[in-house]
């Protein structure tokens, strides 16, 4: 199973590294290079590591070709409770535009007793050896990064911050431009 997801998630990960052009040359929210991430590394304008995880809470999602929303969690944070809702709803609003991804570090029996609780409707996996948070550097949930299809960061950090929060108008942003690139 560990394969099948890492092959998946792989695709997020082109085989191009280091930092890419400013986003907002093609359409994308501008990084907001003022604002300093305390909670993990900064991957903002740079391709995302490739993604692992272990065990899915339902089916794997398909990721190729949409923008996708990596979501760190943990099941007891009430921050993480509370985006659960936003995630949900930004999941139905855009549809397959958009892949949703939650992981977690806790046990997959945690984990699916959170999307029952949260009526969580987008897609969580496991990761307990925390590959990819290690790789980020997350120590702070929740933590989300916001990927276009190129596999790019075109936003990051906690989505409620003032200084640059992850509003749906950024959200729909990112899609309106993915859709624009991969169509010229």
């Amino acid at each position: 199973m560990l394969l099948a997801a890492t092959a998946l998630l792989s695709l997020l990960a082109p085989q191009t590294t280091g930092p890419v052009a400013e986003g907002s040359s093609l359409g994308f929210p501008p990084v907001q290079a003022v604002r300093k991430l305390y909670a993990a590394r900064d991957f903002r304008g740079k391709v995302l590591p490739p993604v692992v995880a272990e065990e899915w809470v339902g089916k794997q999602p398909k990721l190729q070709g949409k923008v996708v929303v990596v979501e760190f969690f943990d099941t007891y944070s009430q921050p993480s409770q509370m985006l659960a809702k936003t995630l949900t709803d930004w999941q139905l609003k855009f549809g397959e535009e958009i892949a949703v991804v939650g992981i977690g570090s806790e046990s997959i029996a945690d984990v699916k007793a959170f999307q029952k609780q949260f009526k969580v409707g987008y897609s969580l996996a496991t990761d307990s050896k925390r590959r990819l948070f290690g790789e980020i550097g997350v120590h702070c949930l929740p933590h989300v990064l916001v990927v276009s299809p190129d596999g790019v960061v075109r936003w990051q950090g906690w989505p409620g911050n003032p200084e640059d929060p992850l509003t749906p108008e950024k959200m729909e942003r990112i899609v309106r431009a993915s859709k624009e690139k991969s169509t010229s």
